[in-house]
């Protein structure tokens, strides 16, 4: 059985949701929200949503993957 530890924290009417066997956190203005924000966080921290993106997602926002992939070749 799996089994993950959440901490709810309200701070000034904002609530925080913190993995706490991951060490990731998420703030909402509900304790549903922070736990709704937290699961999208470590979805995308852990890998487990999304997808690669295409050639073409990036440059419809105007970042040239081409430079990219060779800035990240430059920096290893």
């Amino acid at each position: 059985m799996h089994h993950r530890v959440i901490r709810l924290t309200e701070t000034g009417g904002k609530w925080e949701a913190r993995n706490v066997d991951i060490g990731i956190s998420a703030v909402g203005s509900t304790r549903s929200g922070a736990l709704e924000e937290l699961d999208d966080v470590v979805d995308a921290a852990t890998g487990d949503s999304g997808h690669e993106p295409s050639d073409g997602e990036p440059r419809a926002v105007e970042i040239n993957p081409d430079e990219n992939r060779r800035r990240r070749e430059r920096n290893r």
